[in-house]
């Protein structure tokens, strides 16, 4: 069963589990603190897709599935199961999103679709900045910005960029220009993805407008690991 690369990009954002199995019996739990219920299927796990690798080698294992409402299965169908981790032990159970007929040519398009993924949120990441730039940070220092006494605090810092090249961006910003931006250096889990900046980092800056309270309006901040790439990438980003 062939479906569009749309449904398949869909289905993979939607799902953290992505295996193909072979359903074993219906209305059955592989799970002890789950009863038997309709609903239920337990597949035999055969290929992992999308699988968080800290639960080890899953193959041949049962797994039991919480079909979506309404679907239905029949014993000895080979599926690909798109789906969510829902209970861990020493077996697992999973969510489902929706299943497809496990042919061959759906599990290359499913596994493609998975590799892709960071490249498709690289490609969000360049739609969505206001400026990018290919710059060495050339000074880190504190940025003096007034914040409460909390275990949160952003501990906001001021990095000083070099520009050497724009590729993104208003023509007001130009080559060999030095921009200020700010980041929190906090590790707080409020702030740990915001990227971290040092002295000598040379990268391409993916720079989005925000709207964090404390800061004056349109701040360009760093705001996702994938805002900060390796010079290598100026290509691929211009091409996005």
């Amino acid at each position: 069963m062939a479906v569009s690369t749309s449904t398949t990009l869909d289905l993979v954002l939607r799902s953290t589990f992505i295996f193909s199995g072979t359903v074993v019996r219906l209305n059955q739990s592989s799970v002890k603190v789950l009863k038997p219920r309709p609903g239920f299927a337990v597949v035999r796990f055969d290929r992992a897709i999308r699988v968080n690798p800290v639960l080890g080698n899953l193959d041949g294992r049962p797994i039991t599935v919480q079909l979506v409402k309404g679907a239905t299965v029949q014993p000895g169908q080979q599926l690909i199961f798109f789906a969510n981790s829902w209970v861990h032990g020493e077996e697992i159970a999973v969510a489902e999103v929706a299943h497809l007929e496990a042919d061959s040519k759906t599990e290359r398009e499913v596994a493609k679709t998975v590799d892709s993924l960071p490249q498709n949120h690289l490609a969000s990441r360049v739609a969505s900045a206001t400026l990018i730039v290919t710059g060495t940070v050339t000074r880190v220092a504190p940025a003096g910005i007034p914040e409460p006494i909390t275990e949160h605090a952003a501990q906001w810092m001021r990095a000083t960029i070099q520009v050497q090249q724009v590729l993104k961006g208003s023509d007001a910003t130009r080559a060999k220009e030095r921009l200020q931006i700010l980041f929190p250096a906090s590790l707080d889990p409020l702030w740990r993805n915001y990227p971290k900046l040092a002295a000598r980092q040379r990268a391409i800056f993916l720079l989005h407008s925000t709207t964090l309270k404390r800061l004056p309006p349109a701040t360009l901040m760093l705001v996702d690991p994938a805002d900060v790439q390796p010079t290598s990438e100026a290509g691929t980003i211009r091409e996005m």
